[in-house]
């Protein structure tokens, strides 16, 4: 059976083709026009780099759109970055493996293609519905197709081809989950140890291996699910999620999914949850991050069938954040499958926090490299601003700030606050690039200055651990 992402991306590539002539050719063969093609999906930094109406998102020149009809089939109409335009996605932002592979804030669906993340229709572009698996999905169908239960139908998949994961935050599709109260209590500010290396598949009852730690305030020893279908303790939604231990043992049965939290302590700083997922062979797993205070999601994925993986989620401090866990039936034989899943919980190594306002400046020395680390802190949809301040003493005349280290996978907005309170700009460097910049201090007196997140600096990524969870940026302000 033909491969829907290989058909996708034959259809992309035509419906791309079809735009650029119609670009090209749509009001004659003037060289304005041809330029005007030329320059769709080339790179660029502003709009006016762009031919014509095309508009600057993502780095790169796009066709505008206020609703999915605007652009052409197969092609949806997704959000732009950071309050800029809706654009009609290009035909190489449409295939994905995992969520880094796509533009912007968008997901890897449950199809392997691009997607806005939701909650509720109301958040998806004009043509488009929040999918069962949290993802915008197109009514046109010539885009996407939906069942009559919402689910993103899969072409070539098995057992029916339906995405099939729950809502967000809704009970299993068995029904909502009775039984006994839930296991113990991640306490106020449980922290969990270092995981080290994922627990071993076991015998077939899935018995967990030797659990390399415990847990240093909250939940003690191995949460293990058996082959009986039989759960120890009801997890299955949001409003049942288990208190994580350092190790679990799930066992998937038809229509199951596991929910556990994990609660970050109180001490001003982002941390790190660490997932290690050792899938059972054909089992493939869906994995999704909540904000524990209103349930926004951070981020999910799909993990491809029968790896071992990370999974890597920034949180903010006191925050409790809902991890879900279901088996993709779209894949063959996913349910009565095993995932052995290792969490570990890690803060943020800055001793500059809390400086994440103007207010909470941190006082830094003149000619002093400074070092800190660059985390998302989300805590719910309303609060996950990353930015860091720091004050400094300045003389009249010029002064000059030197990036010394900056690491991969964002780009840092680096301004500068007055004496007066004016904010003004002073570079954005590309990713992990460094540089020495020099503005003017027009009198003397104490400066601010600020680091933003500009793009990237994702709170969700599977894969290889983003250099900016671990290493961090060091700077210093010379005069």
């Amino acid at each position: 059976m033909t491969n829907r992402r290989t058909t996708r991306r034959f259809v992309t590539l035509a419906a791309t083709s079809t735009m650029l002539a119609w670009l090209a050719g749509g009001c004659g063969d003037s060289t304005e026009e041809k330029l005007r093609a030329a320059k769709l999906a080339q790179g660029c930094s502003i709009n006016s780099d762009c031919e014509g109406d095309l508009v600057c998102v993502f780095e790169r020149c796009h066709i505008a759109c206020n609703e999915d009809e605007d652009c052409t089939d197969p092609l949806r109409c997704v959000r732009g970055a950071d309050g800029q335009a809706n654009v009609c996605q290009l035909e190489d932002e449409v295939g994905c493996d995992r969520d880094r592979d796509c533009p912007g804030e968008q997901v890897c669906g449950v199809d392997e293609e691009c997607r806005d993340s939701c909650r509720e229709d109301d958040e998806c572009i004009a043509g488009q519905v929040c999918a069962v698996s949290a993802e915008c999905a197109s009514t046109d169908p010539g885009k996407d197709e939906l069942d009559e239960l919402g689910n993103i139908v899969l072409e070539g998949a098995e057992n029916g081809g339906s995405a099939g994961a729950p809502a967000a935050g809704g009970a299993s599709s068995g029904g909502s989950s009775t039984g006994g109260e839930e296991s113990g209590s991640g306490g106020s500010g449980g922290t969990l140890s270092a995981a080290g290396q994922s627990a071993s598949a076991g015998d077939s009852n899935g018995s967990a291996g030797e659990a390399a730690g415990g847990v240093d305030s909250g939940p003690t020893g191995d949460y293990v699910e058996t082959s009986d279908g039989v759960e120890p303790v009801a997890n299955g939604d949001r409003d049942h999620a288990l208190a994580a231990s350092a190790r679990s043992s799930l066992y998937f049965t038809v229509g199951d999914e596991d929910w556990l939290k994990v609660s970050a302590p109180s001490d001003a700083r982002a941390h790190v949850i660490e997932l290690e997922l050792q899938q059972q062979a054909g089992l493939r797993t869906g994995v999704q991050a909540l904000a524990g205070s209103d349930f926004a999601v951070l981020g999910q994925t799909l993990v491809a069938t029968g790896v071992t993986t990370r999974v890597y989620v920034s949180v903010g401090p006191g925050t409790t954040t809902l991890l879900r866990f279901w088996p993709y039936v779209g894949a063959s034989a996913a349910a009565g499958k095993r995932l052995e899943l290792a969490i570990h919980l890690s803060a943020e190594e800055d001793e500059n926090e809390p400086n994440d306002t103007p207010d909470t400046a941190t006082p830094i020395e003149l000619n002093t490299p400074v070092s800190a680390q660059f985390i998302n802190p989300f805590a719910s949809a309303t609060s996950q601003a990353i930015e860091d301040w720091y004050e400094v003493q300045l003389e009249e005349g010029t002064a000059t700030l030197n990036l010394l280290q900056a690491p991969e996978g964002g780009r840092f907005v680096i301004s500068r606050e007055t004496t007066q309170g004016a904010s003004l700009h002073i570079q954005t460097p590309l990713s992990g690039v460094t540089g020495a910049w020099s503005f003017a201090v027009p009198t003397s007196g104490t400066y601010r200055v600020g680091f933003g997140a500009y793009t990237g600096f994702s709170p969700f990524v599977e894969g290889t651990k983003p250099e900016y969870l671990s290493e961090p940026y060091v700077f210093e302000v010379q005069q």
